[in-house]
């Protein structure tokens, strides 16, 4: 994820995806992310068509719902570069 904020132009778009139901491999890192880059990044909140995450603005789908593999995704938008 550092990587792909690093290399995205302003205005690029990340999507984040994981096959797995774990708050760790999904929330967790998005968390981190937007609290490590700050204002240079932002959520482009989701609306459907599976469940929000348990971050707002997030999906996630689950097995026992949706009848698919249980997946978690976020999209971020690069709003300005980034500082070190």
């Amino acid at each position: 994820m550092r990587a792909a904020v690093s290399a995205a132009k302003i205005g690029g778009k990340i999507l984040y995806t994981t096959c797995s139901i774990f708050a760790e491999e999904g929330e967790d890192i998005i968390k981190s992310i937007l609290e490590e880059f700050g204002n240079s990044i932002k959520l482009i909140p989701l609306n459907g068509p599976f469940d929000e995450g348990f971050l707002p603005g997030t999906m996630r789908a689950w097995p026992h719902r949706h009848k698919t593999t249980g997946f978690f995704y976020a999209l971020l938008e690069k709003v300005k570069e980034v500082t070190v």
